[in-house]
């Protein structure tokens, strides 16, 4: 199916973001996938983060959950290693921005880690994405 980059969020923009860095990735969406830290690390989460819909990922032959749009320790080494450039829009405070590289036209959401995988999508895959 068929997806505008500018209006992805949740799972199927971290699914994006995988097959944009090139993980294989599960198409489907788990709603009871444990989130956990790419490096494995137990780190205790409230319950209402334990279970929600997540992108599952395979590393290294393990299968893992990937929430780069809503965990910085998934989407920061993303924003660093491509440049991307988050700040907030000047005219609404409410607003993030995020662009790669020399793009004009950043995308925007709520939050920072939403706009930045966009971007990040937008840059590697185009305006539309198949998931």
């Amino acid at each position: 199916m068929m997806y505008r980059t500018s209006e992805l969020s949740g799972a199927r923009l971290d699914q994006a973001v995988a097959k944009a860095c090139g993980y294989l990735y599960d198409k489907n969406i788990d709603d009871y996938f444990v989130v956990t830290f790419l490096d494995q690390a137990v780190v205790p989460r409230p319950p209402e983060h334990v279970h929600r819909e997540a992108c599952r990922i395979v590393i290294e032959g393990q299968e893992r959950s990937f929430c780069p749009s809503s965990e910085w320790s998934h989407g920061g080494p993303i924003i660093e290693r491509e440049g991307i450039s988050v700040y907030k829009d000047g005219v609404d405070s409410l607003t993030w921005c995020a662009f790669v590289g020399d793009n004009e036209w950043p995308h925007r959401a709520e939050r920072p880690l939403v706009a930045a995988m966009r971007a990040f999508v937008d840059d590697r895959l185009g305006a539309q994405v198949e998931l």
